[in-house]
């Protein structure tokens, strides 16, 4: 195949990846969390604080969780 400036294409990057921590209270992983670019968090316990971060209502359910993700996506 020999190689021309047609042959040039995009490369897509990466997708963001989702993340999951887990750990003891108050190690620090809601505020490691809040230092990603742009973070949006899934809350299933009132653990915010103060953080004034992107975050969905709190989820009571992983059902409830879980369906939302999939309705709104």
């Amino acid at each position: 195949m020999a190689i021309t400036l047609k042959s040039i294409s995009r490369s897509q990057g990466f997708k963001a990846p989702a993340l999951a921590l887990h750990g003891s209270a108050g190690v620090g992983k809601t505020t490691l969390a809040a230092g990603a670019p742009a973070p949006c968090f899934i809350c299933t316990e009132d653990g915010l604080g103060k953080l004034e971060v992107d975050a969905f209502p709190l989820m009571t359910s992983f059902q409830g969780c879980s369906l939302n993700l999939i309705t709104d996506s």
